[in-house]
């Protein structure tokens, strides 16, 4: 599942494959585009990726991971439209997971970038309505990173850019308990 604002691109993926379909996100205004395909599904197998893990034990795939700089980035900036939070508030951006292996990864690649982040733990209950609490990984880009990202990355939704416009000369909140990378 791929989710973009961009409704020309949507159209276009739509009608050239003729397996894929639209969907109108009403909780944000966002369009998804859904693909099934056997055919896409071997091509990302053989490339790595697995499927069925839940929420605990994913990871990004190592063809990701050793890409160059440019896939590096599109994912990066792909990941951080559907998942991060810009905090209009504070300077920060930040994305939560039940995987610390996630974390950690999205934490490699960044440095890459030279963007510093920090993470930490928490407990919080998942957004399935189950409402049971359990241990998740916050990463968080502040201060200076934070412009660094958008000048380095960036990101594809108005509304989170909005947010970094608003915040980007906020001074920086970093809490304590944060482990820096």
């Amino acid at each position: 599942k791929l989710i973009y604002d961009e409704m020309k691109f949507i159209n276009k993926v739509s009608k050239e494959y003729s397996k894929a379909f639209i969907r109108k996100d009403k909780r944000n205004s966002t369009h998804n585009l859904n693909i099934n395909s056997v055919e896409y599904k071997k091509y990302l197998e053989n490339l790595g990726y697995e499927w069925g893990n839940k929420s605990a034990n994913k990871k990004i795939p190592e063809f990701i991971m050793k890409a160059n700089d440019e896939v590096a980035k599109t994912f990066l900036r792909s990941y951080f439209d559907a998942e991060c939070y810009v905090n209009p508030k504070c300077r920060q951006i930040e994305i939560c997971s039940a995987s610390s292996t996630l974390i950690y990864q999205l934490s490699l690649l960044l440095q890459r970038f030279n963007i510093l982040c920090s993470f930490s733990e928490k407990e919080k209950m998942a957004t399935n309505g189950k409402r049971i609490k359990r241990k998740y990984y916050v990463l968080c880009v502040c201060g200076s990173g934070v412009g660094e990202f958008f000048k380095k990355i960036g990101l594809n939704y108005k509304y989170k850019t909005d947010n970094y416009e608003s915040i980007k000369t906020k001074p920086n909140t970093i809490k304590k308990e944060n482990q820096y990378i």
